[in-house]
């Protein structure tokens, strides 16, 4: 537990609703709430924590699942889960122009495919779906455009799996790798935070993961200490925040960092470690940011490192 002296008092603001089911609605303006709606189905969808929560590019309305491709001679096949939060979305499949993706359906039934946005796509209204399709050509290319969106990409190459997928900007290499070792899967995660005395009290922590072994989603968390609302996420992959507090993340090998930036929801005396339950280590490094035109403060309740010898990010 991180202690702060506090020798002043202040106010802090109050948290802003997260999701839309925790916001208070009278029962005299629920009748209301359908009209209100028209046409910004989106604000019942997730939405980035550094943006406004206005517009529609505020929100994410649409969450890929893994995207599976088994490249044979003379085409593929793939197979992607989705979720959809709202009215009609546009889901981006694998594939361009060139190689445009054939025989889609959805949840087993054909389905129609449409360019939008430069890509190959279908529209769907709210629910979980399995999309499937096929590609057929006469020569491989080296090169299959999938879309940005999907952070988890599984691949088979005449049947045998490719461990470490090449993707680059412009898609997914679909030529002959190097035979690799298989890795099991095996997750390792540092915790720096850093508490910065301001009204409101404001946290940073910084997550450190280690990945080998497959592409998949794994959960941290949770995340941030009791008392404390997400403002922010910075991520090297995609990310989200679960509402039970916990941090969603499609990995892949590698060594990754993600950042959250958080704000108190009250007046504060102390900030207490959360208990460690899914891929985050029992100890963490926290630094601590005094503010002496605010207070004067001192923490106390945690023992003394060397910044150097513990790794602390160097702007701290």
């Amino acid at each position: 537990m991180l202690k702060l002296v506090r020798l002043a008092l202040f106010l802090l603001l109050l948290p802003l609703a997260a999701f839309s089911q925790d916001v208070y609605v009278p029962a005299e303006l629920r009748d209301w709430q359908e009209w209100v709606l028209k046409d910004r189905e989106y604000r019942e969808c997730p939405f980035y924590f550094n943006r406004g929560a206005e517009d529609r590019g505020d929100f994410v309305c649409a969450w890929p699942g893994l995207l599976d491709i088994a490249v044979e001679e003379g085409g593929a096949r793939f197979t992607q889960q989705w979720t959809a939060y709202a009215a009609l979305q546009w889901l981006t499949l694998p594939g361009d122009a060139l190689y445009w993706p054939d025989q889609v359906s959805v949840n087993g039934r054909a389905a129609s495919v449409v360019m939008h946005d430069n890509a190959p796509s279908v529209r769907l209204g709210p629910g979980q779906y399995t999309i499937s399709g096929s590609f057929a050509w006469d020569d491989r290319p080296g090169v299959l455009s999938v879309p940005d969106a999907s952070g988890l990409v599984s691949l088979t190459i005449d049947g045998r799996r490719i461990e470490r997928p090449s993707r680059t900007r412009a898609g997914l290499f679909l030529g002959e790798q190097r035979q690799e070792a298989q890795a099991r899967d095996s997750i390792r995660a540092e915790v720096y935070r850093l508490v910065l005395d301001d009204v409101p009290t404001r946290l940073t922590t910084r997550i450190r993961i280690d990945v080998s072994g497959s592409v998949r989603e794994e959960l941290f968390g949770p995340a941030l200490p009791d008392s404390f609302v997400p403002l922010s996420i910075v991520s090297q992959l995609p990310a989200r925040l679960e509402p039970d507090g916990k941090l969603r993340l499609q990995v892949r090998p590698g060594r990754w960092e993600v950042e959250l930036a958080a704000r108190a929801a009250g007046v504060l005396d102390s900030v207490n470690l959360p208990d460690a339950e899914v891929n985050l280590p029992t100890s963490e490094i926290w630094s601590y940011q005094s503010n002496d035109r605010l207070r004067v403060t001192a923490a106390e309740g945690l023992p003394p490192v060397d910044p150097e010898q513990v790794q602390v990010p160097g702007e701290w």
